[in-house]
């Protein structure tokens, strides 16, 4: 078993590799994350419609795909030779 100092040693190493905006680092107290995390997530229901993860990515693709197709479209229309 590690002596207290090496737990230290240990625990500050693991510290010093996380950075501080990783969601991972607890700092303030639990209410006040709590409250942060369910403003947030307020925040993406009332512009996006939904705080799902999985349904946030799938709109982020969709709107790429779209971009993707608009300007290949507007590219074929410029100079139709291209093609």
């Amino acid at each position: 078993m590690p002596k207290n100092d090496e737990i230290v040693t240990q625990q500050t190493t693991l510290e010093e590799e996380i950075p501080l905006h990783n969601p991972l680092v607890v700092t303030g107290d639990m209410e006040q994350q709590l409250r942060s995390m369910y403003a947030e997530r307020q925040q993406l229901v009332r512009a996006l419609g939904t705080a799902d993860a999985e349904a946030i990515i799938r709109m982020v693709r969709s709107m790429e795909a779209q971009l993707t197709d608009l300007y290949a479209q507007k590219t074929y229309e410029l100079d139709p030779a291209d093609q």
